[in-house]
């Protein structure tokens, strides 16, 4: 009988976030959607086809004191802090920025990566049933096994052979309130959806080394 080894090799986490930060969260990202004119814009440091992006300002100290410890638990899985290991000390972490995406019908975030030691999303707001998204481009003849690719996260890498690879996460209502946390230069995109008039609501932000 063969024994079968695996290669390591980067993921990501998922969690839920506390209702104490979803609370925050929802605070602040309703202001800004009530208040376009008046919050500040953070389109031009991002990749996103997306009209509506914007800073986070009060809810960051809350998002800092959660997603800290799981950078932690992200090394103690992946052991992935060894692999930037670039500074003579060790230094704190923070989060360094954040941002609300208001996601419209057709917009869509190309492949990109962040700035940063660590990167995370947060998805406040599915406004669609992913059921109703697979069937804008399934036609008769395409094969039962094709995957649809309408609304998905996606992560783009390289596999132990060189080839480009991909992981997908169909986000859907029950992804509300769900963090994923993973490198900062981790390639990943956004499909549009097509199915709501509504916004699709994400957070997301980069974690960076503090500094002196």
């Amino acid at each position: 009988m063969a024994t079968s080894f695996r290669f390591n090799n980067l993921g990501y986490l998922m969690t839920d976030i506390s209702d104490e930060l979803s609370a925050m969260l929802n605070g602040e990202v309703e202001y800004i959607q009530n208040n376009f004119k008046s919050a500040t814009p953070y389109n031009q440091y991002l990749a996103g086809h997306i009209k509506h992006e914007y800073e986070l300002v009060s809810s960051v100290k809350m998002l800092e004191d959660f997603v800290l410890p799981l950078t932690q638990e992200y090394d103690r899985f992946f052991d992935y802090n060894s692999s930037v290991n670039i500074l003579t000390d060790d230094l704190p972490m923070c989060v360094k920025n954040a941002w609300v995406n208001f996601q419209s019908k057709g917009e869509f975030n190309p492949t990109h990566n962040h700035a940063g030691v660590y990167s995370f999303v947060i998805w406040l707001k599915i406004p669609y049933d992913i059921k109703e998204e697979f069937k804008v481009f399934r036609h008769v003849n395409d094969k039962e096994d094709k995957i649809p690719m309408t609304s998905a996260f996606q992560f783009v890498y390289v596999n132990t052979l060189g080839q480009t690879a991909t992981q997908h996460i169909h986000v859907d209502k029950s992804f509300e309130n769900k963090l994923i946390l993973f490198p900062s230069k981790l390639m990943h995109c956004v499909y549009p959806f097509y199915t709501s008039d509504d916004y699709r609501i994400s957070v997301a932000g980069n974690v960076s080394i503090r500094a002196k």
